[in-house]
Order: structure tokens, then sequence, then C-alpha cells
């Protein structure tokens, strides 16, 4: 084996990042669900994000299996002749196929659920534009990612023939079904985050929140750019030693795949976690505070017997004026703490969310 696995690979970019963005999108989701879950929030997009998340989680398990014990990165004349003519990567890699369009379509419901939340009861023409395009973009991506999980999981008859080409059937075009699944994948992130802006910005209340949520919904456009980078590459000409080496070329699509999943779950997941960052600024802040009121306060119990009667006054002016900075930061602080879902309802109503009793009370 020592002649094997000694000349260049590509896997390092891969495994980097296979390891480091899951990492991250656990730890968001897993923070979101534990702000969300005491305070009642959970609801379809926190079902959909985790599910996404989990079935990308298999699909980064399938990677790294193929990736460190089944030669994947290297060129095939650097792999065990048993390595390469085992069933299990090409089996990992048919049924990765199948989890990446379960996933991509288990996040983007999972924004879609947001966007039922902040357009729930639409009182201006936009919004309810808004709305129904959001009805049929779930209907697409609902509709059309179960119709591509059903097509990848069938796409040879009999369905081993997908992992053993020399077995007689047929199968489907299966590079022709790639560009077209790469063209939808497209067209609905892109729907994705259009869609709220038009009716968002035209708001006469443009609050900091409204603001932070669009910039979190246009993280989005990193995950776009991944899906239309990749279909870019798909009408680049591959050469015959390209084709007949996949176990190195396909490194790097493979690679552009796991950062366009696993952005997408991040972007899906702080799009409502905008109270949980205010909440640790909050925090912060709360903290800041009390040192610099402690220490102000150890201050003036030194100095207080050497004080004149102007020096007196102007300290408590500077103290009042302290207690005015950090009692607006408190409130600024505390409207911040509004859900996402809760964007668009109007200043002093309370959202159905906080109102079990009944119907939104106006102020």
């Amino acid at each position: 084996m020592t002649e094997y696995y000694q000349g260049p690979n590509n896997r390092a970019e891969l495994l980097a990042v296979t390891i480091t963005l899951p990492t991250i999108a656990v730890f968001l989701t897993v923070w979101r669900i534990w702000y969300r879950v005491p305070r009642k929030l959970l609801g379809m997009t926190d079902l959909f994000l985790v599910a996404g998340l989990v079935i990308a989680l298999c699909q980064a398990g399938f990677h790294l299996s193929a990736y460190t014990s089944w030669g994947y990165g290297y060129h095939k004349d650097d792999i065990p002749p048993e390595v390469l003519s085992s069933l299990i990567p090409k089996k990992l890699f048919w049924v990765n196929q199948i989890f990446f369009k379960t996933a991509a379509g288990s996040i983007k419901l999972s924004i879609c659920a947001v966007y039922l939340a902040v357009f729930r009861r639409p009182v201006l023409t936009g919004a309810r534009i808004a709305q129904i395009a959001n009805y049929v973009l779930i209907g697409v991506v609902g509709g059309y990612y179960f119709g591509g999980t059903l097509v990848s999981t069938f796409q040879c008859d009999p369905i081993h023939k997908a992992w053993m080409p020399d077995v007689e059937g047929k199968c489907i075009k299966n590079d022709q079904f790639r560009l077209a699944n790469g063209y939808i994948n497209c067209i609905t992130s892109l729907w994705i985050i259009i869609l709220p802006f038009p009716v968002l910005l035209g708001m006469e209340r443009k609050n900091k929140e409204l603001l932070q949520f669009l910039g979190l919904v246009g993280l989005g456009l990193i995950h776009t750019s991944c899906a239309i980078w990749r279909v870019a590459m798909m009408y680049i000409p591959k050469s015959p030693e390209a084709k007949a080496d996949p176990y190195y070329n396909n490194t790097r699509p493979n690679t552009i795949a796991m950062v366009e999943i696993f952005i997408a779950i991040i972007a899906a997941a702080i799009i409502v976690m905008r109270p949980c960052f205010h909440s640790v600024g909050k925090t912060v802040v709360d903290t800041l505070t009390n040192r610099t009121n402690d220490a102000n306060a150890y201050g003036s119990s030194k100095t207080s017997h050497i004080i004149t009667v102007g020096g007196s006054r102007k300290e408590v002016k500077d103290r009042e004026g302290f207690s005015r900075i950090a009692v607006t930061t408190e409130i600024e602080m505390e409207s911040r703490t509004q859900s996402t879902e809760d964007l668009m309802v109007a200043p002093g109503a309370v959202p159905p969310a906080y109102n079990p009793a009944g119907p939104r009370v106006k102020h």
C-alpha cells in the first residue's frame, strides 16, 4: 500500500469545508432552538431547518467517508485496485444525490415558513402579492424537490444499475437532469432572496430590525452564487482524461456543493436569530454599564472630601447624562428582542404570538 496515495491530491479543501461549515451550522441551529424553545416560538420553520441540517450532516458523513477511506481526491493511479473496484463509494454518491435534494428543499421551506409568518396578515397590496408569491414558491419548492428526490432514487431500472453501470438496464440522462436541477436551484434561491425586499423596503417604518432582517436574507446570495457557479462548471467541457479520473476531478464540484448547502443552512438559521444576537449584546452592555457604575462610585467615594461645590454639581450632571444613555440603550435593546416574524406588526400592537387570549390589541 506504500506505493499508493503518494501523488498530488485535492482533498484538503473539501475536508476543511466539510468540517468547518457543519460545525458553524450546528452551533447556530442549536443556539436558535435553545433560544426559541423556552419562549414557545418553535414552528414549522424550525422543524424544516433541523430536518435539513440532519440530512446535510449525513451528506457530510458520506463525503468524509469517501475522502478518508475510499481514495476520493487522488488520481486513479494512486488508488489501490481493490478500492477502485469497490461499490461502496459509488453507493455513497448515489445516496448523496438523494440527500442533497431533500436537504435543499427542507432548508428553502424553512425560509418560506418564516415568510408565511412575516406576511400572515397582509393589508397593503404589495404584502398580499408577496404572500401569494410565497404560496406559489412553497408549491414549486415542495413539488420539485420531492419529485427530484424520487427521480434521483429511481434514476435507473433496475435501481442498482445506478452504482453498477455494467448491469443490463437503462438510466435517465443524469447529466441533463443535474443541469436542470441546477437551474431550478438557482431560480428558487433567487426567488427566496428577492421576494420580501419590495414590500419590506416600501414600508414607512424602516427601523433597524427591518434592515437587519433584510441583511440576513441577503446572506443567501452567497448560497446562490455557489449554485450558479456549479451550473457554470457543468458547461465546461471535460477532457477524456478528466472523465476517466472522477475520483480526482469530482472533488471541486462536491466541495462547492458542500459550501452551498451549509451556507444555506447558516443563512436559514440566522434569519430569525436577531433577538439572540441582541440578547448577547444586551448582556455585554449591562455588564459594561455595571462595571462603569461601580468604578464611578468607587472613584467618587475616594475623592468626595476634596471636591468643590461646583465640581460636585458637574459630577452629578455627568452621572445623570450617563444614566440617560444607559436607559436609552436599555430601551433600544429591549425593542430588538421582537421576533423576526413580527416585523410587520404596527408599533404599539401586541403580536398574535404574544396575545393568545384573543385578536391583536391596539393601544
